[in-house]
């Protein structure tokens, strides 16, 4: 998908949730991207590094791959 594409789409969806009043969080985010498509676990390190520090971002790509 690449990296500015879900950072992209991550601010697109997160900013719909948000005028509903809620917030998404980017773990979230992934995981239900991961249902639905093919994220490499690079892709989705470099995603998470942007919002989580790096023990946190590892302990989430051990959980999700």
């Amino acid at each position: 998908m690449g990296n500015k594409n879900l950072l992209e789409d991550y601010g697109i969806v997160a900013g719909q949730y948000s005028t509903d009043g809620e917030h998404l969080e980017p773990i979230v985010y992934i995981r239900s991207l991961l249902m639905d498509e093919d994220v490499s676990e690079e892709e989705a390190r470099v995603f998470l590094d942007h919002f989580y520090l790096q023990d946190v971002r590892e302990s989430y790509l051990r959980e999700l791959y």
